[in-house]
């Protein structure tokens, strides 16, 4: 990735879709929800651990928990 006007490149690689960094979030996601965890309440977790997200960019959101995980998470911040 190419810095812009000299500032360092701070974008992680974004992981392929069959990474181990990749599977690992995702089967960590997975365990968390099944154990009654909230979306955001993942979010915060793998947030706050430093996992990196799929993109390899920003922070976890729990709207991106919801869509990995098939369900729904509407602007009301509440699961549907």
């Amino acid at each position: 990735m190419v810095a812009l006007e000299g500032k360092p490149s701070t974008t992680q690689q974004r992981p392929s879709n069959d990474s181990p960094d990749r599977l690992a979030a995702l089967e960590r996601v997975r365990r968390l929800r099944e154990t009654g965890v909230s979306f955001q309440q993942i979010a915060n977790t793998l947030n706050q651990e430093g996992t990196p997200t799929l993109s390899g960019r920003g922070q976890w959101q729990p709207g991106t928990i919801g869509k990995m995980m098939g369900e729904t998470f509407n602007s009301r911040g509440s699961e549907a």
